[in-house]
């Protein structure tokens, strides 16, 4: 609104509101008033939007840092149980559970790279 009409617009009289140059200031306060309600409108609806972007973002972040997680621990197990196999081969009667632990750890490895790849 124009700072001149800002004061005196509840004290306008109906005299005042017949006047032709009243009326126009305040249709042109209107059109300009209801253009920025748009406006805003617009910029609503977009911050919403990026509101949901934002927050889907964010999710697939949070998954993807827990699959990378998930995936180093992973491997380091299965590489742990790969180092350790071999000593169990050694032991008499330990056959078995060296096979075991190999085989268990080389699938953690795999699981663990191929677990990568996929992301």
């Amino acid at each position: 609104m124009r700072p001149f009409l800002r004061g005196s617009r509840k004290g306008l009289t109906q005299e005042d509101l017949s006047s032709p140059i009243i009326q126009r200031f305040l249709t042109e306060d209107l059109d300009r008033l209801g253009a920025e309600n748009e406006k805003l409108h617009a910029m609503a609806q977009s911050f919403q939007a990026l509101q949901v972007r934002y927050a889907v973002l964010e999710e697939s972040a949070r998954i993807a840092k827990w699959t990378e997680i998930l995936s180093y621990v992973g491997l380091a197990i299965g590489s742990a149980g790969l180092g350790a196999a071999p000593s169990y081969l050694g032991i008499a009667g330990g056959n078995a559970i060296g096979i075991i632990i190999m085989v268990l750890s080389a699938l953690l490895v795999v699981g663990s790279i191929i677990a990568r790849i996929a992301r």
